[in-house]
């Protein structure tokens, strides 16, 4: 089914069936919307706080005519409008906890992502301290000795080759430099 450009707009004209009548559409109340200027000012003050889907519950009426009203008020949520933003305590125990706790249990405690917790810690300029990551490296280490012994591949690949040479006589010397007029000739 088709508008047909001549017909008032108030009707739809079927393809398929020449002889059918005329069908009007149905308007809902959703289309008769009208906004007043206490809920035009309330949409500026709250417009990036908040969803369509809930601007929408919250006016009464449906999402598409959130994004249109906006749109002719000239309302745009820019790049970063849905970020996860911490409040202020949040942020001043991500501030305190981040340097010396595991990601996982920042994501946790906050119930953010952990992809989050580092998106929000860059933009605070937050990095982990030398101590906590020397003792992860070696925690790490630790577990992954136990896996080796576990599963019987210790020591791991490339620890150790049989065709491997000990002594003085070879190991890596660095070369000479000489100075005089003849190395530096081609």
């Amino acid at each position: 089914m088709i508008r047909s450009q001549r017909e008032s707009p108030r009707y739809i004209i079927s393809n398929r069936d020449p002889s059918a009548a005329r069908i009007p559409l149905k308007k809902s109340k959703e289309m008769k919307k009208r906004w007043t200027p206490q809920q035009t000012e309330e949409l500026q003050q709250i417009y990036h706080t908040m969803t369509a889907r809930q601007l929408a519950h919250r006016f009464n009426t449906t999402e598409a005519s959130i994004h249109q009203k906006c749109w002719k008020l000239g309302l745009r949520k820019g790049r970063g409008h849905a970020k996860i933003r911490l409040k202020g305590s949040d942020a001043l125990w991500l501030r305190l906890n981040f340097p010396h706790m595991r990601n996982q249990l920042c994501a946790m405690h906050l119930g953010i992502s952990l992809r989050t917790v580092v998106r929000i810690a860059r933009e605070m300029n937050l990095e982990k301290t030398p101590q906590f990551m020397k003792e992860c490296q070696s925690f790490t280490a630790q577990k992954a000795r136990q896996s080796h012994l576990r599963n019987g591949t210790y020591p791991p690949k490339g620890f150790y080759s049989p065709n491997l040479q000990k002594g003085e006589i070879y190991r890596f010397k660095p070369k000479a430099i000489r100075h005089d007029a003849a190395a530096l000739e081609f």
